[in-house]
C-alpha cells in the first residue's frame, strides 16, 4: 500500500521526552485492553478476543500476551494491573469527566491517575477511543476537546505517544481500525505509519500525539539490533575462550590427554550453539514478521544461556591456571 492509499494521520508533537521509549523493548509484547464497566457499544465488546484472533492468524503465538480488564471509577483505574509491564494500552472509556470549571478539559483526577498508570506499566503507546453516544453536537465538541486535552497534557508531561481514532467512524470502522492498527504495530511499523495504514480508506484520519524523538511504536527492531550486537560480542568472547582453552590443554599432567579432548568437544559444541543462534537471528531479521517475535524471544534465551556458559568456562580456566 502506497502513501496515496491512506489518509495521513494528524501528528501533534510536544516538546517532552518519554522515559519509557528510552528503554530497550522486551518480549513478549503485552497488550492491555482497558474498558469502562457497562459499555455496550458493539465496537467495544470483545476487543481483546478479536485481537487474540488476529494474533493467532498472524502466527504470533507466545510472542504476544493480551489482557482484558475493566474499570468503574477513574480514581481506581486498574490498581492491580496483573503484570508489571504493558507495551500498549487500548483505553475505551464510557466518558471523560470534565473539569469543574472548564468543560473542554478533563478532570485532574482522571489525568493524574492515567498518567501514573501509563508510567507504572512502562507503556510505549496508548490509544483512547471516543466516547460512545456523546450527545448532541455541542456535547460531542466538548467530549472531543477533552479527549485531545487529555492526550496533549499527558504526553506533554512525559507520557508515551497517544492515538485518537476519529469520532466520526462507525462502530464497525472503529473495530476494524483497532485490529488493523494492532497488526501494523506488530509488523513494527513506526507509529504514524501504523496508524495511517490502519486508517486505510476511511473518511477521516486519526490523530497521533507524540513526544520528541523518532522511536514511536513497539520498536522491536531495536531489540533485534541489540540481540545481534550481543551475538557479535559472544563470538568475540568465544574466540577468547578458545585461546584460553588452548593454553590449558598445553599443560602437562596425568590426565592431560583427556582434558584436551574434553575441552575440544566443549569448544565444538559452543561453536555449534552460537552458529544456530546466528542463523535463527538472520532468518528473523530477514522476515521481520510478527510470527518471528516469539522465535526471537526463544533465540534471546538461547544466547543468554550460551553467554552464561562462556563466563563459567572462562572462570574455570582461570582457576585451573591459578589466576
Amino acid at each position: 500500500m502506497s502513501s496515496a492509499d491512506y489518509l495521513e494521520p494528524r501528528i501533534i508533537q510536544t516538546q517532552s521526552v518519554c522515559e519509557s521509549l528510552e528503554r530497550l523493548p522486551e518480549l513478549p509484547v503485552r497488550i492491555l485492553v482497558l474498558s469502562s464497566v457497562g459499555v455496550e457499544d458493539p465496537s467495544r465488546r470483545g476487543l481483546a478476543a478479536r485481537l487474540e484472533r488476529r494474533s493467532s492468524e498472524l502466527g504470533v503465538g507466545a510472542g504476544v500476551v493480551i489482557h482484558d480488564a475493566q474499570f468503574d471509577k477513574w480514581d481506581q483505574l486498574l490498581q492491580e494491573p496483573g503484570e508489571s509491564r504493558y507495551d500498549a494500552v487500548f483505553l475505551r472509556p464510557s466518558s471523560l469527566p470534565a473539569d469543574h470549571f472548564e468543560q473542554d478539559r478533563p478532570a485532574d483526577h482522571v489525568m493524574d491517575r492515567l498518567f501514573g498508570l501509563l508510567g507504572d506499566l512502562c507503556a510505549r503507546f496508548w490509544l483512547v477511543d471516543p466516547e460512545p453516544n456523546a450527545g448532541d453536537e455541542g456535547a460531542l465538541r466538548s467530549s472531543e476537546a477533552r479527549r485531545l486535552a487529555l492526550c496533549r497534557t499527558l504526553v506533554g508531561r512525559g507520557a508515551p505517544p497517544a492515538i485518537m481514532p476519529s469520532c466520526s467512524w462507525e462502530p464497525d470502522e472503529l473495530a476494524r481500525f483497532h485490529e488493523d492498527f494492532f497488526e501494523r504495530a506488530l509488523h513494527d511499523s513506526p507509529l504514524p505509519l501504523a496508524v495511517g495504514l490502519a486508517t486505510g480508506s476511511l473518511d477521516a484520519s486519526a490523530s497521533v500525539v507524540v513526544p520528541m524523538g523518532s522511536r514511536h511504536g513497539l520498536d522491536l527492531g531495536r531489540l533485534l539490533e541489540n540481540h545481534r550486537s550481543r551475538i557479535d560480542a559472544a563470538s568475540g568472547s568465544l574466540a577468547m575462550l578458545h585461546r584460553e582453552m588452548e593454553a590449558v590443554s598445553a599443560l602437562d599432567g596425568v590426565n592431560a590427554g583427556d582434558v584436551r579432548a574434553a575441552l575440544a568437544e566443549d569448544a565444538l559444541q559452543r561453536t555449534r550453539r552460537l552458529d544456530l543462534v546466528k542463523d535463527a537471528c538472520d532468518e528473523i531479521n530477514r522476515d521481520r514478521d510478527p510470527a518471528g517475535w516469539s522465535r526471537l524471544s526463544a533465540n534471546i534465551q538461547q544466547l543468554a544461556a550460551l553467554e552464561s556458559d562462556i563466563v563459567q568456562a572462562r572462570s574455570w580456566i582461570r582457576s585451573e591456571r591459578g589466576f
